[in-house]
């Protein structure tokens, strides 16, 4: 996110809380990975959801 202030990004499987930052990055991926993702990012401006 290009956003002024900068956002906080956090990222989610399931509603679950997996991660933060801007990349959000799975190593030895596997069926169990699978799912709905979605990123949230929010700064004092608003926030925006964005789906995976």
């Amino acid at each position: 996110s290009d956003s002024n202030p900068p956002a906080e990004i956090s990222w989610f499987k399931g509603g679950t809380f997996v991660g933060s930052g801007r990349i959000y990055s799975i190593s030895k991926i596997s069926s169990d990975h699978s799912g709905e993702y979605k990123c949230k990012s929010r700064n004092e401006h608003g926030e925006k959801d964005s789906e995976t």
